[in-house]
């Protein structure tokens, strides 16, 4: 049984690479909400954002923040994207995609695994300049209004917040990479937090697949399971929240308080992400 994964997060988080990486390993496809988007405001007459303009952080960019401005003052487009990023979903077929909108759009009994992807505004502005080389006090500045745009165009669109805790439980894994990366060094643990990552999020989604499929007297099932509970030993900062269906397979998963390591973090990181340096 294939999975269908959305992966959430703000800017420079990573999940455009990671959700590429989880692409080739599951050999299913990954539709990028960002570039259907794109496409589809040129189609509509917005400002020539043809492909070649979408260079390495397009979204930080003059023209890109008049059209998220023009977002805000007219939430239909986004309206349609997102109900048909909710489509493919819906459509029963693997696929990952990746959206801040479809999880809190997604009905209950779903059976695509969410994923918010998080880190701390200071190490996501490091991850874009090591990426970009851009100056990094027009990075500070971007990101952050890059942040508030999208809050508010969410807010606009849905009417949620995404940095509430009613936006956060419609996740069922959230995990915080900050700690991975060095920001004095961040070109030394560029390689090593990218592969820690993608360690928790796909052994995640092969046990929640596992679960699915109910083969769970296989030993495929029990070394995943081994290798999960070790996971939440090793990284116990950066795995926040857990499916709930995790909850019944070890003492050592249930026995975790989850929703107050959520509510720590949340206090901790998650209001304090947008613009925090």
């Amino acid at each position: 049984m294939h999975p269908r994964i959305c992966i959430s997060g703000l800017s420079a988080v990573g999940k455009t690479s990671l959700a590429k990486n989880l692409s080739k390993i599951f050999e299913i496809k990954y539709i990028a909400t960002s570039q259907i988007l794109l496409d589809s405001a040129f189609i509509s007459g917005y400002d020539s954002f043809i492909p070649e303009e979408r260079c390495n952080h397009f979204w930080l960019s003059n023209k890109a923040r008049k059209f998220n401005l023009q977002r805000i003052e007219n939430p239909k487009l986004d309206k349609k994207i997102d109900l048909l990023m909710l489509s493919y979903i819906n459509k029963e077929r693997p696929i990952i995609i990746d959206s801040l909108s479809v999880p809190w759009l997604l009905n209950d009994g779903h059976s695509c695994i969410t994923i918010l992807l998080n880190a701390r505004f200071n190490i996501r502005v490091m991850r874009a300049w090591l990426s970009g080389n851009r100056d990094i006090n027009l990075l500070i500045k971007g990101i952050r209004e890059k942040d508030s745009q999208t809050r508010e165009i969410l807010n606009n669109v849905w009417g949620f917040d995404i940095i509430s805790k009613k936006y956060l439980n419609k996740f069922d894994l959230i995990v915080d990479n900050s700690c991975f990366d060095s920001i004095n060094d961040i070109k030394k643990t560029e390689t090593e937090s990218k592969e820690k990552t993608f360690n928790i999020i796909s052994t995640a989604i092969l046990l929640y697949n596992q679960l699915r499929s109910r083969n769970l007297e296989t030993k495929k099932y029990h070394k995943l399971l081994l290798k999960f509970r070790n996971l939440i030993k090793f990284y116990p900062d950066s795995i926040i929240s857990v499916p709930d269906c995790f909850l019944h397979l070890s003492d050592q998963i249930k026995k975790i308080k989850w929703e107050e390591r959520k509510h720590v973090w949340l206090k901790k990181s998650f209001y304090n992400q947008m613009g925090s340096w």
